[in-house]
């Protein structure tokens, strides 16, 4: 088996601490990319929900004048 200098090992332990560094930045940009997929998701979900309130607002409204109009 060979043995390691201690300036090899130095540059392995270097060479694995960079890579390292590399995925924690990786992972942050992975995290905050889907903190934002996130939020959007839930503001779309949010739109849609006042939209369909708003269409039956709507509705409400027309069939109120509809009967008014009847009358």
């Amino acid at each position: 088996m060979q043995q390691l200098t201690e300036n090899q090992l130095t540059n392995q332990i270097d060479d694995q601490l960079v890579e390292l560094s590399n995925l924690n930045s990786s992972l942050k940009r992975t995290t905050e990319l889907a903190t934002k997929q996130y939020i959007a998701a839930r503001m779309y979900n949010k739109i849609t929900s006042l939209r369909i309130r708003v269409d039956n607002l709507q509705t409400g409204i027309q069939e109120e004048r509809a009967k008014e109009g009847d009358k």
